[in-house]
């Protein structure tokens, strides 16, 4: 009977000790590294929605993705250009580490045991918005009427970039995180 108390006690303790470490990132997802550190969530994946009364808008999205099958022709997301399946990244950061305009960074699908789902791409954010400690960069903005940076569709496998978007592929992963590096 003491065995079975342990157990469960034991089970508990570490099942809570995963829930604090899943909160940790519900304001954001994945890995970034820079200058031999490593930031954890610095990603939100921002999802195409209509807004009332007309126009589009990206909100944050904490949901799964819409992934392009496996089976699907590589030029795909040609066809699915003003859909939702259209994401937009955000990269947030301390402004004491993120200080230029904009970066380049290499980014990858990773499964929860850091396995990669598939080849990386290059997206460059561009910075946004600045507050007194933090900074806001989106891979794809516009200004006066021209857009720049790239969207991102994820798909179940390998499947061609254009110049405005790019496709990582999640492979099998049904839980992964978006795994960024600087590229100097």
């Amino acid at each position: 009977m003491n065995k079975l108390f342990l157990f469960i006690a034991f089970f508990f303790l570490s099942s809570c000790h995963l829930l604090e470490e899943e909160r940790h990132c519900e304001s954001g997802h994945g890995y970034l590294q820079k200058d031999g550190m490593e930031f954890v969530c610095p990603f939100t994946i921002q999802e195409r929605k209509a807004k009332q009364g007309g126009g589009i808008e990206y909100v944050d999205y904490y949901g799964g993705v819409t992934a392009f099958r496996a089976s699907a022709d590589d030029y795909e997301p040609l066809k699915h250009k003003n859909t939702p399946y259209t994401y937009r990244l955000k990269m947030n950061g301390s402004k004491k580490y993120f200080t230029e305009e904009q970066y380049a960074v290499s980014l990858w699908i990773v499964d929860k045991n850091f396995k990669i789902c598939g080849e990386a791409r290059e997206f460059v954010f561009y910075k946004v918005i600045e507050s007194s400690d933090s900074v806001e960069y989106l891979s794809r903005v516009y200004t006066d009427d021209t857009a720049y940076g790239k969207y991102v569709f994820f798909a179940e496998r390998e499947m061609p970039s254009y110049d405005w978007y790019h496709v990582l592929n999640i492979g099998k992963c049904k839980d992964f995180y978006i795994k960024g590096e600087i590229v100097k």
